[in-house]
């Protein structure tokens, strides 16, 4: 017999009925159809926890499963492989032949259903999981902070985004988008430091000065102050997080528009290179 210790009791969840005929084992994977009814690892179908006991276990009429936030105890017996193919941190998988626990997971075929947390001589410790991606994190698992200090950071800038149009004549125009770490726009005011530079990663301001105005376009943000005359400046994005740059150049220079958000140090970023198309002819 398979030995599984449950470190968190098992639910018989009332509004779910066992699918006719199912052979349910112990420390078998339970799987949920789309009419909810439970039974055994189905390749495809959402892992939603484990069974306790065999289906056919006197101790068991009620074919208990154990829920998917719970953490388990699995003897060498009942996975695949040896425990030097288990290590502390990384995914398991529903195995798609037996529903059991294996640590490959045969090229994304078999649902990620939790992580190892501990091991010992005999035995892995796994902590279940919700459907994650198997690009989750194993990182995560370490996170100490509540909710309310998480929501201390939401909706900081995490990064900017750049969209560059021709404007008038021999002016370029440089939306500055500040986005949080979701890829959501900020929707408040937010400081800039916005330069122009000669290379790619933004080192350094340009050799070159532009013929004309390098500013805010007009209602496209606010300028606080100028660093360096056409070159570098203090400003201030929309409410939305929006600022436009307005470039006014003869020459059509092919600048690279630097910019991070002040007071944050997390969002920064360059521009790709300006072109002559990307001036107003």
């Amino acid at each position: 017999m398979s030995i599984l210790t449950i470190e968190y009791g098992g639910i018989k969840p009332s509004d779910f009925s066992y699918k006719a005929n199912s052979t349910i084992a112990e420390g078998t994977f339970a799987t949920l159809s789309g009419n909810k009814e439970l039974d055994t690892f189905s390749e495809g179908a959402p892992v939603i926890g484990m069974f306790l006991e065999s289906s056919g276990d006197e101790p068991n009429p009620e074919r208990k499963i154990q829920w998917i936030t719970g953490t388990f105890i699995v003897r060498t017996d009942t996975f695949a492989g040896t425990l030097a193919d288990y290590t502390v941190s990384n995914p398991v998988y529903a195995d798609a032949v037996t529903g059991k626990i294996t640590y490959t997971s045969n090229a994304e075929a078999n649902p990620l259903v939790g992580y190892v947390i501990s091991k010992d001589a005999s035995a892995i410790t796994v902590i279940l999981t919700l459907r994650l991606p198997s690009n989750f994190p194993e990182f995560l698992l370490d996170i100490t902070a509540t909710a309310a200090e998480l929501n201390l950071v939401d909706g900081i800038p995490g990064a900017i985004a750049f969209t560059i149009a021709a404007g008038g004549a021999n002016v370029c125009e440089v939306t500055i988008q500040a986005k949080d770490a979701a890829g959501t726009n900020i929707a408040r005011p937010v400081p800039l430091l916005v330069w122009l530079s000669d290379a790619a990663t933004g080192a350094g301001l340009t050799g070159t000065t532009a013929s004309g105005t390098v500013q805010a376009k007009a209602a496209s943000g606010a300028d606080f102050g100028v660093l360096t005359a056409k070159k570098a400046l203090i400003a201030q994005t929309l409410a939305n997080g929006s600022y436009i740059l307005e470039i006014t150049d003869t020459a059509k220079t092919g600048f690279y528009v630097g910019c991070e958000v002040l007071g944050d140090g997390l969002a920064r970023g360059v521009s790709r290179q300006l072109v002559t198309g990307d001036y107003g002819a």
